[in-house]
């Protein structure tokens, strides 16, 4: 057997970042990362700006132009079927770092209203009230002189891509000397106890981001019909603690332990942005939040960054995760950074603007809708998909809007959507296997993974579809058609685990009630760990 020899590798984006690959996995992995051997020429940017296919839910194929920075990981895992399929054996692939673009989804509003000039920092959650997707984002709009006025807007989502706005939620409070006179921007809601928690960027002055930046909370009991408790500023700058001097951005709050953690970013007395954290317990919420000044900041950008802002952070299956966004002269990306149960809420791996690995977002290519900023992560789970709503922005700061991007690979708690077939609708009482919805993901190590099937019948369906995964059961969901001409019917099976394996395969299986052409929408297998 022939001996290895080790290969010295650079960087695609830094010639002077080297790696020695020791074993054939390793060289194939920095290969996959898009890393060369010392000395051969880079790839050219034509050659990796190309078209990519994914599946939609309606079984077509969609063409995606991607930037070219992506490394080879991000392109053949967001390619499709046969990527997905390579992809299996690809270790460390990161879990929300294989986005595809899906387009702006939050749009500005018509000419005088709240939301006329701008709009971005979509911030979605899971309504109980109305049982949709909610979401909260920033609108700016015109005052009587002209200038920007910020206030926070409500959209509501059935899927998490198409939004239908609700109207102003809340705007400046116009009382001198408060915290938010003028307007507020970067909006969270935490429902806690049956109330919902709204936190903001309070501002002092119009303008974009105007004034004296601290974060405010206020409450109320519905959103359909707000009565609002103001419970005033709850994480302020402090002139005396050099990384959070002037300024106290976007917050992010989550639970560990028994205990919530706000994550923000603030700015010191150099103009830069920082990340770092407080914490509080659930008997004082929404205030009571004290700062690790002496562990924050946790984070910070790189030489030329004068942002590292907007952290969200969020349980992974090994860990904890934290997107965040940096911004210099030539433009804004996403990003993302890990750190582990033990060392939670520290412990984050510093900033490389080189590990383009570790980049989830960049702009896009000239004229395109975020052709200048592609920033400010916000992440949500629905259905089994990532979704990764930022701010877009094209050339010269224009058009400000919200953009989403979604990651379908295997890891990403991927939806995958599978077209009915054709035996499957002139079956009667059998199964009919349907070999072409072949799912591939590793499996094995994930703790706690379970799996459920669900199916759409498209208005008018009136047979009853059964669906199962071949071989289980206890997967089966059942769909009746009622001939409905105006609604799609839906149905969700129950939550299954999956069994250990290093792959899972999906074949599923269809039967209808009777042999007449009826024509259902699809299913989907959603996936899930449960211990998050």
């Amino acid at each position: 057997m022939v001996a290895f020899t080790p290969v010295l590798m650079q960087h695609p984006k830094n010639p002077e970042l080297q790696e020695t690959a020791s074993t054939p996995a390793e060289l194939a992995q920095l290969e996959w990362d898009g890393w060369r051997k010392v000395g051969t020429p880079p790839v050219s940017q034509t050659s990796l700006q190309k078209l990519l296919s994914y599946f939609t839910t309606e079984g077509k194929v969609k063409e995606v132009a991607l930037p070219a920075r992506l490394s080879q990981t991000e392109l053949r895992a967001a390619s499709g079927t046969v990527a997905r399929q390579a992809a299996v054996s690809a270790a460390g692939t990161a879990l929300g770092n294989t986005l595809v673009k899906i387009g702006v989804v939050l749009d500005k509003g018509a000419p005088g209203d709240f939301d006329s000039e701008a709009v971005e920092s979509l911030s979605p959650f899971h309504d109980p009230e109305s049982g949709r997707i909610g979401g909260v984002y920033t609108g700016y709009g015109l005052n009587a002189d002209g200038k920007m006025v910020a206030s926070i807007g409500l959209a509501y989502s059935d899927d998490g891509i198409s939004w239908e706005k609700a109207g102003q939620l809340i705007g400046g409070s116009g009382i001198d000397g408060s915290p938010d006179k003028a307007g507020c921007t970067g909006p969270l809601i935490i429902w806690h106890g049956g109330i919902y928690y709204l936190f903001r960027i309070g501002l002092t002055e119009v303008g974009y981001e105007a004034g004296l930046k601290q974060v405010v909370v206020s409450s109320t009991p519905s959103l359909a019909n707000p009565a609002w408790t103001h419970h005033g500023v709850a994480l302020a700058p402090n002139p005396a603690v050099s990384w959070r001097s002037d300024a106290v951005w976007h917050a992010n709050i989550v639970e560990w332990k028994g205990r919530p953690y706000c994550f923000i970013n603030a700015t010191s007395s150099d103009g830069k942005e920082r990340i770092g954290y407080a914490v509080s317990t659930w008997e004082q919420f929404p205030l009571g939040w004290v700062f690790d000044d002496v562990n924050s900041p946790l984070l910070e950008g790189g030489e030329y960054d004068f942002i590292a802002g907007d952290p969200h952070v969020r349980k992974t299956p090994d860990g904890w995760r934290m997107d965040y966004f940096t911004a210099w002269a030539e433009g804004a990306y996403d990003w993302y950074t890990t750190t582990t149960e033990e060392a939670f809420p520290l412990g984050w791996k510093p900033h490389d603007g080189n590990d383009t690995r570790r980049m989830t977002i960049a702009p896009g290519p000239p004229g395109s809708y975020d052709s200048f900023y592609a920033h400010k992560p916000i992440i949500f789970h629905q259905a089994g998909r990532l979704l990764h709503y930022y701010t877009a922005v094209m050339a010269g700061g224009t058009n400000r809007r919200v953009a989403l991007a979604i990651d379908p690979a295997a890891y990403g708690y991927a939806t995958n959507p599978i077209p009915e077939v054709a035996a499957a609708r002139t079956t009667t009482g059998t199964m009919a296997t349907m070999a072409t919805s072949t799912i591939m993901f590793p499996s094995a190590g994930r703790r706690g993974l379970e799996m459920r099937l669900a199916i759409r019948g498209n208005p008018g369906a009136t047979a009853t579809m059964s669906v199962r995964v071949l071989d289980r059961p206890d997967s089966a969901v059942t769909l009746v058609g009622n001939g409905d001409p105006n609604n799609w019917q839906n149905a969700a099976g129950p939550w299954v685990p999956v069994p250990d394996g290093d792959i899972f395969f999906a074949y599923l299986q269809w039967t209808s009630s009777d042999g007449t052409p009826v024509t259902f929408g699809n299913g989907s297998v959603e996936f899930r760990w449960v211990d998050i």
